[in-house]
């Protein structure tokens, strides 16, 4: 197997997403979109654990987070698209 690969999904009901994987773990930057093809969700990942920035995009706004091992630990930031 590669160092590294990427990998394809698609959720009929919900959209798809994409995600770089490295040693069969996701690492890097997970993007899910509607299947319409618009972003909803950029999550930052390391070794399969959702660590870093969570940005949640709405129609008319733009939640922003930080994770650390899997857990919340910030408070939500709404950012209203211009």
């Amino acid at each position: 197997m590669p160092q590294n690969t990427f990998a394809h999904s698609y959720h009929q009901t919900s959209g798809f997403s994409l995600t770089d994987l490295s040693g069969g773990k996701i690492n890097g930057l997970f993007r899910k979109f509607h299947s319409n093809g618009k972003l909803i969700i950029e999550q930052e990942i390391k070794d399969n654990i959702a660590a870093g920035k969570r940005k949640i995009h709405y129609p008319t706004f733009q939640v922003d987070q930080v994770w650390e091992n899997d857990v919340l630990i910030s408070t939500d930031t709404i950012q209203v698209s211009k």
